[in-house]
This record gives structure tokens, C-alpha cells and sequence, in this order.
């Protein structure tokens, strides 16, 4: 999943719960972290949690130019 699917992934659960607040108490997050996630801030580990998603992270290594 890409990131914009991930907060794609959450304006729905957000939207099913009723609104920020509503899906912030039920995962007991902030709504205005809620509001800032659907904004374009990092996707933190409680925001992934709630939504049953995990983070994976890729290294790539490459030879450095001399």
C-alpha cells in the first residue's frame, strides 16, 4: 500500500465512524491527529494500528561514486 492509500484507508474508517473524534475515542488517538494524518502528516504507529496496518521499510544499498 502506498501512503495515499493508507489515508485513503482512513478517511474511510473515519467516515464509517462518524467523524474524527468518534474514530479518535474509539482507537483512543487525538482528532486533531486524526485531522493532521489525513493532512499529510506521518503516518504514526497508533493511526496504523487502528486501521490493522503495519509499516514496512525497505533499505535499497548502492556503490558510491568515487
Amino acid at each position: 500500500m502506498t501512503e495515499d492509500q493508507v489515508r485513503a484507508a482512513l478517511a474511510k474508517a473515519v467516515d464509517d465512524a462518524g467523524g474524527q473524534r468518534a474514530f479518535g475515542r474509539k482507537h483512543k488517538i487525538s482528532a486533531a491527529y486524526v485531522g493532521l494524518v489525513l493532512n499529510g502528516g506521518g503516518l504514526g504507529k497508533s493511526v496504523l494500528k487502528a486501521l490493522g496496518i503495519e509499516a514496512i521499510t525497505t533499505t535499497t544499498y548502492r556503490k558510491v561514486k568515487k
